[in-house]
C-alpha cells in the first residue's frame, strides 16, 4: 500500500522523533471549533414524552414462550426497531455430554450442523444464505451449544428452513467431517503458540482434574482425533431432543404467521431423556504452587480458585468483582502495571459452568517480577477482604457492568441468546429486567464475604508459566 517495505522502520524512527511542541502544533491546527462535528445518539423518549414512545418502551425487551407438546420450548420477541430477524435454536450441550475419550465433540458438532444439510451440500448451504446477505452460525461453550441464522424480515422463511434441515436432517459427509476435524486440531494446535492461551488452558486442566469444565468445548488434540463421524451423529441425537432445545425468535417479523411454522417443525424434535446437568464440583484437583516450563520470553502468572456456577447464589457478587479485578480503571491495574511497572496486563477472569466455576487472577509480566505480581494478587484479595473499598470505587464497577448489559441488549441476535441460556439453564427468560437491581445491591459486605469464602489460599492453585532459561538460572 505504502510502496516501501521499509516503512515499518520508518515509522518507529518518525514515532520516536514526535515532541511534545509537535504534539501541541497538532492541537491547535486540528482540535479547533472550526473542524467540530459532534454526533450524540440519544435514548427514545429523551426529546419526546408522546404516549406512542412509551408504549413502544413498555414492551421493550419481553420475550413471550410458548411450550409446545413435546417439551420444546418456543420464545419470540418483535421488536421492529431494528430490520432483521435472527433465529436461534439452542440446546444443553458442552463437555459434560461427552464422552472423556472424546473431549472436543462439541464444538466440530455445531460446526457440522452450518454445513451439508438435507439435500443440500456445504457449498450449497453457504450460497443459500449468503446470496441474501444473511448468516448461518455456530456457538459451542461449556454449557450451550446453539445454532442461530440471520436474515432480512423478506427471507426469514428461507432461514427457516436452512435451521430446520440442519437440526433435522445433517448430513454429517466423511470429505466435511475430515475437513473440519483438521481445522479443529490446527486450532487446538495454534493455541499453544499464545503464551497467554496455553496458560490459560493449563490452569483449567489442573485446577478441575477429571471434571468435564478442565477442557472446553474445542476440547483436546487426542480427543478430537478419536472423533468420528458416528460419534458426532450419536451425540447429535443425544442432544437435540425436544426437551432440551429452545428455539428463539426476535426481530421485525409477523408472529401470526411465523410461529405456527416454526411450532410445526419443532414439533418432530424426538421426545426422548434430557441429558443430564454436570456432575458436582467439590473442590480444586491440585493446589499449591506449580511452575511450568516454556521457551518463551514471557511469564505469566495464574492463581485460581472455586468460583460460582451460573445458578449460584453468589453469581451476581462474582459479577462485580470480577469488574472490581479487571480492565483499566481497577485498583489492581493502576497498582501493578501504572504504579509499579509489574506486568504488561493484568485482571480477572472466570470459567463457568452451571453448578460450577472457576475464579482466577492473571498477568502477563517478566520472569523476574513474578512472585511480585503474585503478591499484588495476595494485597489486593486481602483488601476486598477489609472491605477497604471506596463507595464510588465500587459505584463505578456498577456502573460499568449495568452500562455493558445494556450494550449487549442492543441486537436481535445477543437479546435472543440471552433467552435461550436463561429458558435453559432454568432462569426467567426476562431475568435481565432485574439485572441493575440484582447488581445495585452487592455491597462492600457482601464483596468481602464472597472474597473470604471463594479466596481460600489452602484451595488456590498458583501457576506460573516461565522461560525455561529461568530454570538454568536457578530463579524461583
Amino acid at each position: 500500500m505504502v510502496g516501501d517495505l521499509g516503512f515499518a522502520r520508518e515509522y518507529f524512527e518518525r514515532l520516536r522523533a514526535v515532541t511534545s511542541r509537535d504534539l501541541v502544533a497538532m492541537i491547535r491546527t486540528y482540535l479547533v471549533p472550526g473542524r467540530l462535528t459532534s454526533v450524540s445518539i440519544n435514548p427514545l423518549g429523551a426529546a419526546s414524552k408522546t404516549p406512542a414512545v412509551k408504549a413502544r418502551k413498555s414492551k421493550s425487551g419481553e420475550f413471550e414462550e410458548i411450550r409446545l407438546s413435546n417439551g420444546a420450548r418456543l420464545l419470540w420477541q418483535y421488536e421492529p426497531r431494528l430490520p432483521n430477524v435472527h433465529l436461534r435454536l439452542s440446546v444443553r450441550g458442552g463437555p459434560a455430554h461427552e464422552s472423556p475419550a472424546h473431549r472436543g465433540a462439541s464444538a466440530l458438532l455445531a460446526t457440522l450442523l452450518t454445513k451439508d444439510a438435507g439435500k443440500r451440500s456445504a457449498a450449497a448451504v453457504a450460497q443459500l444464505i449468503e446470496e441474501v446477505g444473511g448468516s448461518f452460525s455456530s456457538f459451542a461453550g461449556n454449557n450451550v451449544l446453539s445454532l442461530a441464522t440471520e436474515v432480512l424480515p423478506t427471507d426469514v422463511d428461507r432461514a427457516m428452513a436452512l435451521l430446520r434441515d440442519a437440526v433435522l436432517a445433517p448430513a454429517f459427509k466423511a470429505t466435511t467431517f475430515e475437513k473440519e476435524q483438521e481445522a479443529q486440531l490446527a486450532d487446538l494446535k495454534q493455541d499453544l503458540d499464545d503464551v497467554v492461551t496455553y496458560g490459560r488452558k493449563l490452569l483449567r486442566k489442573r485446577f478441575f482434574g477429571d471434571h468435564p469444565l478442565s477442557l472446553d468445548s474445542h476440547g483436546d488434540e487426542a480427543g478430537v482425533k478419536a472423533l468420528t463421524p458416528t460419534i458426532i451423529r450419536r451425540l447429535h441425537e443425544k442432544l437435540f431432543v425436544a426437551g432440551n432445545t429452545v428455539v428463539t425468535v426476535a426481530g421485525d417479523f409477523s408472529s401470526k404467521a411465523l410461529l405456527p411454522k416454526l411450532e410445526t417443525w419443532i414439533k418432530q424434535l424426538p421426545k426422548k431423556p434430557v441429558p443430564a446437568m454436570e456432575p458436582e464440583f467439590e473442590r480444586p484437583a491440585a493446589v499449591g504452587d506449580q511452575i511450568e516450563f516454556q521457551p518463551r520470553e514471557q511469564a505469566v502468572v495464574f492463581q485460581a480458585f472455586s468460583g460460582p456456577g451460573v445458578l449460584s447464589e453468589d453469581f451476581y457478587v462474582a459479577d462485580v468483582a470480577d469488574e472490581l479485578f479487571s480492565g483499566m480503571a481497577s485498583r489492581l491495574f493502576e497498582r501493578v502495571r501504572e504504579e509499579k511497572g509489574l506486568a504488561y496486563f493484568v485482571r480477572s477472569s472466570r470459567v463457568m459452568g452451571i453448578r460450577a466455576g472457576m475464579f482466577s487472577f492473571y498477568a502477563g509480566t517478566a520472569p523476574v517480577h513474578a512472585d511480585e505480581v503474585h503478591a499484588e494478587f495476595n494485597a489486593e484479595i486481602e483488601r476486598v477482604i477489609r472491605g477497604d473499598l471506596e463507595p464510588a470505587e465500587l459505584q463505578r464497577c456498577q456502573v460499568r457492568i449495568k452500562a455493558a448489559k445494556r450494550q449487549s441488549m442492543q441486537t436481535n441476535a445477543s437479546r435472543a441468546m440471552q433467552a435461550s441460556l436463561n429458558a435453559l439453564y432454568g432462569l426467567p427468560i426476562n431475568d435481565w429486567r432485574d439485572f441493575d437491581a440484582k447488581i445495585d445491591a452487592v455491597t462492600r459486605e457482601d464483596l468481602a464475604a464472597f472474597a473470604r469464602r471463594r479466596f481460600v489460599r489452602k484451595d488456590r492453585l498458583l501457576l506460573t508459566v516461565r522461560p525455561e532459561s529461568i530454570k538454568a538460572n536457578g530463579i524461583k
